[in-house]
This record gives C-alpha cells, structure tokens and sequence, in this order.
C-alpha cells in the first residue's frame, strides 16, 4: 500500500514538512541539485517523507503545539538564538534541512542501514556512555541548520585532560 504524500502544516497525516513545488524553489536557486532535478515526483516525495522523518528523531526546544499533530513542528516554546519561535511557524532553517537532507538522499549520500547515532562506545577496555543529543550522520550543512533549534540539556561537562 502506497502511502500518500501530506504537507500539511500541523496535520495528523503530514509525513513532510515541505511541498515539492516548496522544494523545486529552494533548488532553483541552487547549484548541483541534479538529483533532485532529474527525479520523478514520486521519487522527490519520498526524499521529502525520508527526510522528514530523519529529522523528527531529534529532540527540539519546546513542544509540539497540538497533540494531534504528526510531526514534531510546529512548536510552542521552541527558541532559536533565545528568541521564542511562534507557535505557528515552522523554522526557514528547518525547511532548509528537509530540502539538503532529501538531496544527500537522492544523491544516496545517506546509509540507511548506518544508525544515526552513538550513545556509547568502547576503546581500549575504556566505555564512554554519552549524554546529550545524539551525534549526527547527516550531511554538515543540515547538522549546521538544526544545530540551534536542537534541546541540549543544562550542566554538560567538559573534561580536560591534566
């Protein structure tokens, strides 16, 4: 069963945050977007949907702004550079990062078997369990554009070595 391509802002079906006529503007003004260019609608709705659904795994400031909404924007409480983001209103940056991770995916610059993220690792006898946003495999220009709206938790610690 196909499952049907739903943009909607704040709906209880969307699974992308942007259209594909949204996208195709976005790529007009950029340069080596070929794969975007030359895929079918079918194939750019996909990207999207995958796209989206990547970046939903993070965890964001603030809360969803209806329970009833898919996707985790739009949302209330959410800052960037400690401004408050309106409550209806999806981020440019993040309708930016939907549109160069759907790019990396249609240039399968994107593992789907790769797990997209450590939360512990091993060297030499040593395990280190990690706190915090997950790290990232996606592509820099998208960790770029969420890095301000991710949550990062208070009281982190940076270690020095003596």
């Amino acid at each position: 069963m196909a499952v049907a391509f739903d943009s909607t802002f704040g709906g209880t079906s969307a699974n992308s945050y942007i259209s594909v006529e949204e996208a195709d503007d976005y790529f007009a003004m950029r340069v080596h977007t070929d794969a975007w260019a030359n895929a079918a609608i079918g194939g750019k709705q996909k990207a999207l949907m995958d796209a989206t659904r990547r970046l939903d795994r993070i965890e964001y400031t603030g809360d969803k702004t209806s329970g009833g909404q898919a996707l985790e924007w739009p949302r209330t409480g959410a800052t960037l550079r400690d401004e408050t983001i309106d409550h209806d209103e999806i981020p440019v940056r993040m309708l930016d990062a939907v549109c160069e991770l759907a790019l990396a995916v249609l240039n399968s610059n994107i593992d789907p078997c790769m797990p997209e993220s450590v939360q512990s690792f091993s060297v030499g006898g040593v395990s280190v369990a990690l706190s915090g946003p997950p790290s990232s495999t996606f592509p820099p220009e998208v960790d770029r554009l969420i890095a301000p709206l991710r949550f990062m938790p208070k009281g982190n610690v940076v270690l020095k070595r003596g």
